[in-house]
């Protein structure tokens, strides 16, 4: 057994010089002891020192390296400068929005999810400066419809799922960062068109009732446009109006200019309709179910419901002063013919397309002989008879009327004991009019589709395969016009939203006629509607909650079991 050399380096058994060629290549072998297990050494071998450090090479590598990393860190930079990098998105795919993972703002509104200063998940509220305001009405309901699922999903990376859950009416989202703190901590662009500057400082608070252009009732639009002013006096918000695609043209046109709040409106990317905690909200008919929804009624009862509505009546229902001198002529008037020992009672019976409520009425309209009935019945409960049942004479007919329908005035079931609760502006009927100027009368009550052709020309009608004539506003020559159809007319031209002069006087016309015929009516001692309609609902806020718990309002649908109604 060979035992290796302890030397280091080993060194190789010497063999005689003498026989040295004379020795196999395996006897050499043999003698050759294996190489040592050992480390090698760290000193260089052959004596040699090891070569200087070259310092002006490594000062180059280490130049190189730094610049290499600046230009890396200036490209992420701009990158992220360019792209405020929101977490969470919408893209739209036909019908739908899916959620999706994107570095890059939407060109189109959507509730978005971010990363704040602190690295935490939060979402707001996108909308690009360029989309201008108001937005369509559907694009707002889209941005409340799809909150739910980006609240869902920022509550699930935070880990508060079930707190956000239960959220209340007023509750405060922890996860929803507003508008203004996103745009602050430049998580979204600001609105380059904005001027900060002025001399009317930016409202802390506020809310923007739109007046729709889908809408053609007017009802609705004054329901709606009450009750959010009394919600945003009650929570000290700024209330403003905008007009800019109401159906029934400027809101100059049917009231006086409403109250103004000493601020201004905030930039248009800061008026959001949802969520209801934002501090700039829109409010539109096409978002009241988020505004004025479940949570809403859960935390308002229908007093305080009624009361916020009742505000708003007082406040923004300012007639103008020509329409509002005549209806105090028309009530004085009306009260010297009824006399000091009757009262003046008041029908609105509603046509059109609005249906009751009631089975048995749903597809027609309840009969006027019922509300004659009604409202005699409410008469005689509360005071003596005023009307005979035998006697038509003109001296105890003190019903006064306000309908959609023209022809509910010369009905027959009434007995032409129905007084017209105002004749400054009147809708016509086909029996009045009898053929004259070739056309046709408001027919039947009021119905959108052919509200939205009044002034329309012919060839932009049989166009969209809609045959319904204008008809004529009025029996009065100070009003009565007749829209000639245009045989050059844009067949093109939206004339829903982008009506002629004509048309829109026309509309103006049949607001201020429905707007006096409330503002009359109100002044009923007693009152009976149909509760259905939203007519009656307006008539029950101006005429107050006394004379609702009283009974001098009464609703003859639905069996006569439902009262005023809070939803809209």
């Amino acid at each position: 057994m060979l035992l290796a050399s302890r030397a280091n380096p080993p060194k190789f058994l010497q063999v005689p010089k003498a026989s040295h060629k004379n020795v196999s290549i395996r006897e050499y072998l043999l003698y050759s002891p294996l190489p040592s297990p050992s480390l090698p050494s760290i000193l260089p071998r052959h004596g040699k020192k090891p070569p200087p450090l070259n310092t002006r090479k490594v000062l180059r590598a280490l130049c190189w390296m730094s610049c290499l990393v600046l230009m890396v860190n200036v490209f992420r930079w701009t990158r992220t400068e360019e792209r405020p990098a929101p977490d969470l998105v919408y893209r739209h795919n036909g019908q739908s929005y899916e959620i999706v993972e994107d570095f890059r703002l939407p060109d189109y509104s959507s509730p978005l999810a971010v990363t704040d200063t602190d690295g935490e998940s939060r979402w707001t509220i996108h909308i690009p400066a360029n989309r201008g305001f108001p937005l369509p009405s559907k694009e707002y309901a889209d941005i409340c419809s799809h909150i739910e699922e980006v609240e869902k999903h920022v509550a699930s990376i935070r880990g508060n799922e079930k707190e956000v859950a239960s959220l209340k009416y007023y509750d405060q989202d922890p996860n929803y960062i507003d508008v203004a703190y996103a745009q602050l901590n430049d998580l979204i662009p600001f609105d380059p068109n904005f001027k900060p500057g002025g001399d009317v400082p930016v409202c802390k608070s506020s809310m923007i009732y739109v007046l729709d252009s889908d809408d053609a009732g007017l009802g609705g639009s004054l329901l709606g446009l009450w009750l959010a002013y009394g919600l945003a006096q009650h929570e000290g918000r700024a209330f403003f109006i905008d007009d800019t695609h109401f159906a029934y043209g400027k809101h100059s046109t049917l009231f006086n200019k409403p109250p103004q709040p000493n601020c201004r409106p905030p930039p248009p990317t800061h008026r959001v309709p949802c969520p209801r905690m934002s501090q700039h909200l829109v409010v539109i008919a096409a978002t009241w179910k988020w505004t004025f929804g479940e949570a809403f009624h859960e935390k308002f009862s229908d007093k305080q419901i009624f009361d916020m509505m009742r505000l708003g009546y007082q406040a923004l229902f300012k007639l103008l002063p020509d329409d509002q001198a005549y209806v105090d002529a028309r009530v004085s008037d009306l009260r010297k013919q009824v006399g000091v020992d009757n009262l003046l009672a008041g029908m609105h019976i509603r046509r059109g397309d609005r249906h009751p409520d009631e089975f048995q009425y749903r597809q027609g309209y309840i009969p006027p002989t019922l509300y004659a009935s009604a409202l005699q019945k409410l008469v005689d409960s509360t005071t003596t008879m005023f009307l005979s049942a035998t006697s038509h004479s003109r001296q105890n007919s003190t019903f006064i009327l306000a309908s959609d329908d023209a022809d509910m005035y010369l009905d027959s079931e009434l007995n032409g004991l129905a007084i017209r609760a105002q004749e400054r502006i009147t809708l016509a009927s086909n029996k009045q009019l009898k053929g004259q100027h070739g056309g046709l009368g408001w027919e039947r009550g009021f119905f959108k589709d052919a509200f939205w052709n009044l002034g329309v020309p012919e060839s932009a009608r049989k166009k969209k395969m809609i045959q319904l004539n204008s008809p004529v506003p009025t029996k009065d020559a100070k009003y009565h016009q007749v829209v000639t159809p245009d045989k050059d007319a844009d067949t093109n031209r939206d004339y829903r939203l982008n009506p002629t002069p004509e048309a829109m006087q026309l509309r103006s016309y049949i607001g201020r006629a429905y707007l006096m015929d409330l503002a009359v009516l109100a002044h009923s001692d007693r009152l009976v509607c149909a509760v259905s309609s939203r007519g009656c609902r307006l008539l029950g806020v101006m005429m107050g909650w006394d004379k609702i718990e009283r009974g001098y309002w009464k609703n003859i649908d639905i069996g006569d079991t439902v009262s005023w109604r809070s939803y809209l």
